[in-house]
């Protein structure tokens, strides 16, 4: 009788443990994008909105690395799940910029996302041509004057 009640027991043990709910704790997940979408091309002065978020509450940088360093422009705590913009303005120096987000969260996971973008320089247009230039007399005489003639042209509309 003594083995049928520890078996009992046992068995009333291997139960309980088996049918313990098994605790799922989800990766951490951290994303950052632009307004134009990664691999885009910015001009220099173009406004640019960066958005990032992570799938739970965390301490969250975002940083801007470029050809000469690198600059932090957030690092905070971040909400699970919701989206936060920076706005800026693209500048010097012309080439690429690389916005990553790393997150640390309070278990010690870390997680990481970027997003390049390429930089150009604006194509300067000019505002006024020189047309239709000419020279009276065709052959220069030393002692005599001559008179040179140019349309100039606005290319922007007025």
């Amino acid at each position: 009788m003594r083995n049928v009640i520890l078996i009992v027991v046992l068995l009333f043990l291997v139960l309980l443990i088996v049918a313990q709910p098994i605790i799922y704790s989800p990766t951490l997940k951290v994303e950052v994008w632009v307004d134009k979408g990664c691999g885009a091309t910015y001009f220099l002065g173009e406004n640019i909105v960066i958005y990032f978020k992570a799938n739970k509450d965390v301490m969250l940088t975002l940083v801007d690395d470029y050809q000469w360093g690198t600059k932090v422009l957030f690092n905070d705590k971040v909400k699970g799940n919701k989206v936060y913009v920076y706005y800026g303005k693209i500048t010097f120096p012309s080439s690429y910029r690389r916005f990553y987000v790393y997150a640390l969260d309070e278990e010690g996971r870390t997680a990481y996302d970027e997003c390049m973008v390429n930089i150009a320089s604006k194509e300067e247009k000019p505002d006024l041509v020189i047309t239709g230039v000419s020279i009276s007399p065709g052959v220069p005489v030393e002692g005599r004057t001559m008179s040179v003639r140019a349309q100039v042209v606005n290319l922007v509309p007025v």
